[in-house]
């Protein structure tokens, strides 16, 4: 807390504070989490992300917080929805199949 005081600091600088042990990729720190952990280093591991990712919807239900920054996110999404290319985007997308596989032929000779 003396040294750090709630900065960021980039790791070259916090190494030589004695803020981090040493520097690496987020693969050295897999490794040595593995390691500590009494894993293999050739065993797989696998990785939960946390807070959850929230899909579109989450994120849609996030921006009506009523913050000020949900409010700027709800007047961006506005701004978007009034392009013509997002609306052509949008429709298309209502078009799409939901399940299974469409598949559609024009000017071939009818049974009839």
């Amino acid at each position: 807390q003396q040294i750090a005081k709630g900065r960021v600091w980039t790791a070259a600088d916090a190494k030589p504070r004695g803020l981090v042990d040493e520097l690496g990729t987020f693969w050295n720190a897999v490794d040595a989490a593995k390691k500590l952990g009494g894993i293999g280093a050739s065993d797989s591991v696998s990785f939960k992300l946390y807070p959850h990712p929230q899909g579109f919807f989450g994120a849609v239900d996030s921006a009506f917080s009523g913050t000020m920054a949900g409010i700027r996110v709800m007047q961006g999404m506005d701004a978007v929805l009034q392009m013509p290319m997002a609306r052509t985007l949008l429709r298309a997308m209502g078009e799409i199949p939901r399940s299974g596989v469409e598949m559609r032929a024009s000017g071939l000779p009818s049974d009839e």
